[in-house]
């Protein structure tokens, strides 16, 4: 299988790979526009102080990723978003790592509506009874986490893959997997949100509680409510920032 469709991630510790890496993520992030050309290779040489074989090898793997092709007399011209191959685990990570745009947060959010209240109502069913003992104490360490965001956040990740490991399904949890970094972006936005409280600790608690009454629809419907909740607290979150970066730069 190749890279593209792995769940690993590239190694960054050859050369080449530390070229892969900056290019993808100027490509994904937008600061490399679809149509337009990458440096050439002189000009990729000089700024990474590599060899010519190096640089053409980091452009064959940009381009088995999907995100560039070799045209004629242009060089490595980036290709339209709908060609990148968008559950490579490593353009998902340049996707999401840092400041994603809104687009691609609207994009995951809606996904994650999509599959994790489906995955609870199949972990109310599958889940052994071992699975939901360590959902339970999971569970516990969220509610002892606090004003702590970093401890909240480990414990939040930690109680939904439980969930997702639960469940007989391994395209699923090869999916979640994918997605993991975007997930991760999105729930500590939702952490910083100032619409974040209490609440949404009980949310948790009512997933768990159908989870171990072994109710699929309540499941369902819980971790709907967890998934709507968050996705308010992520546009508060973005929205709160714009209105910041907006009111820094009229002080300038």
């Amino acid at each position: 299988m190749s890279n593209s469709n792995s769940s690993a991630l590239y190694p960054d510790r050859s050369l080449h790979s530390r070229v892969v890496h900056e290019l993808g993520s100027r490509i994904v992030k937008g600061r490399i526009q679809p149509g337009e050309t990458l440096p050439t290779e002189p000009e990729l040489m000089l700024e990474f102080d590599v060899s010519r074989s190096v640089v053409r090898e980091a452009t064959k793997i940009l381009a088995g990723k999907g995100l560039v092709e070799t045209r004629t007399r242009r060089g490595s011209v980036v290709v339209p978003t709908e060609s990148w191959h968008l559950l490579d685990p490593d353009v998902i990570s340049w996707r999401y790592r840092g400041a994603a745009n809104l687009t691609d947060l609207i994009d995951l959010i809606g996904l994650r509506h999509v599959i994790e209240p489906a995955i609870a109502g199949l972990a109310a069913i599958e889940a052994t009874e071992s699975d939901l003992m360590h959902m339970r104490l999971l569970f516990d360490e969220l509610t002892k986490s606090g004003d702590d965001s970093t401890r909240f956040a480990a414990a939040d990740r930690a109680f939904h893959k439980a969930i997702v490991d639960s469940i007989d399904n391994v395209l699923v949890r090869h999916l979640y997997e994918l997605i993991g970094v975007g997930l991760a972006e999105l729930r500590s936005m939702a952490i910083k949100s100032e619409l974040h409280g209490p609440q949404n600790i009980v949310d948790h608690g009512l997933v768990l509680e159908a989870l171990e009454a072994r109710n699929p629809e309540r499941s369902i419907e819980a971790m709907a409510r967890v998934v709507a909740v968050s996705r308010v607290e992520v546009m508060e979150f973005v929205d709160s920032n714009t209105r910041l970066e907006s009111t820094v730069v009229q002080d300038d």
